[in-house]
């Protein structure tokens, strides 16, 4: 009896990846609620970490929808990436990984209204994305959010020190 809960629970976990408008791989692990209606918690990873990282957190809402997810240039993706084209440009635009995730929303049919947890560079994403989409996001929940363009973190750093 005890392993039913727990097949159950992988037969709802759907793992995968979406192939973006322009030829990226966006790779997600999404978990559906008990409630259908509910928002779904969105985890956006740091720029060197993978959906993976969320894993302990998302997993401890058992009830709620949660979507992990690995955007251009992390994790994943990031890994088919330089298999496939290894002479891609990795300097990637937050806008860019926003429409991403407002793919693969779409793509896996998430219409409701969706609380955006962003850790580091995963928090930028958010705030991106938020702006962007104000009508799909509930919430916003940020976790030292990192938010200067990467091309022009190095330069702010030498203003600061001076």
């Amino acid at each position: 009896m005890a392993e039913e809960p727990r097949a159950e629970k992988r037969k709802l976990l759907k793992e995968g990846s979406i192939e973006t408008n322009d030829g990226w791989i966006a790779a997600y692990r999404y978990q559906p609620g008990k409630d259908p209606g509910s928002s779904t918690y969105v985890f956006l990873n740091g720029l060197g970490d993978e959906l993976a990282s969320w894993s302990w957190f998302a997993d401890s809402l058992e009830g709620h929808s949660r979507l992990q997810v690995d955007l251009r240039g992390q994790g994943r993706s990031l890994r088919a990436r330089m298999q496939t084209h290894p002479e891609s440009d990795y300097r990637i635009p937050i806008a860019e990984q926003s429409r991403d995730l407002a793919q693969v929303l779409d793509d896996l049919a998430l219409d409701g209204k969706v609380i955006l947890c962003g850790f580091s560079y995963g928090g930028g994403i958010a705030l991106d994305f938020a702006s962007r989409w104000p009508d799909r996001v509930e919430k916003l929940a940020l976790i030292v959010p990192f938010v200067i363009r990467l091309d022009h973190a190095f330069p702010m750093q030498r203003l600061f020190t001076w």
